[in-house]
């Protein structure tokens, strides 16, 4: 699991990897996966199938809580 919070809009170029959920908490994040875009707002969930490439625009001010099929997709960090 990964908090992540966007301090600058952000893009993320496509992609793909093992399977991905998540809920953004705050702003909006525009997905596009596997060619489908959508805008999700605070309170709503996403879902990115295994391999499915994937890409994305955020906003600054965004904050998400992803989960990652992958137990080591990110390590931990020290907040400081």
């Amino acid at each position: 699991m990964v908090i992540f919070e966007f301090h600058q809009d952000f893009e993320l170029s496509e992609h793909f990897h093992k399977a991905q959920w998540g809920t953004v908490l705050a702003g909006q994040l525009e997905l596009t996966i596997g060619g489908e875009t959508k805008t999700y707002l605070p309170g709503q969930s996403y879902t990115i199938p295994s391999g499915v490439p994937h890409a994305g625009k955020i906003i600054a001010g965004t904050k998400v809580i992803d989960i990652f099929e992958e137990p080591d997709r990110y390590g931990l960090r020290d907040p400081a």
